[in-house]
């Protein structure tokens, strides 16, 4: 007998301001056995120019990082999504 494992993937909105605008995202989420995946979507291509990635890897409650540099990248964008996202997390566990 084999046995089938399913995994489904979760999905959460988060909100952020950027130079005074609010933002909408959905995140996608992937679980492995190392770290998880946060794949950002539905974002305007203005804010997607100024990001070095779409995912954000963490291994930690505590820890999150955008799996690719990019020097031309915004950081207070992205501290602000990475801001959401923990506070999405933290609330949810």
């Amino acid at each position: 007998m084999h046995t089938k494992v399913v995994l489904m993937a979760r999905l959460f909105s988060i909100n952020f301001d950027y130079k005074g605008i609010s933002h909408t995202a959905m995140v996608t989420v992937r679980t492995t056995p190392f770290f998880t995946e946060y794949h950002l979507g539905m974002l305007d291509k203005e804010i997607l120019d100024q990001l070095p990635d779409i995912r954000i890897l963490s291994s930690s409650p505590a820890h999150f990082v955008f799996a690719t540099h990019k020097s031309t990248a915004s950081k207070d964008l992205m501290n602000e999504i990475i801001r959401s996202i923990a506070d999405h997390v933290q609330t949810t566990a």
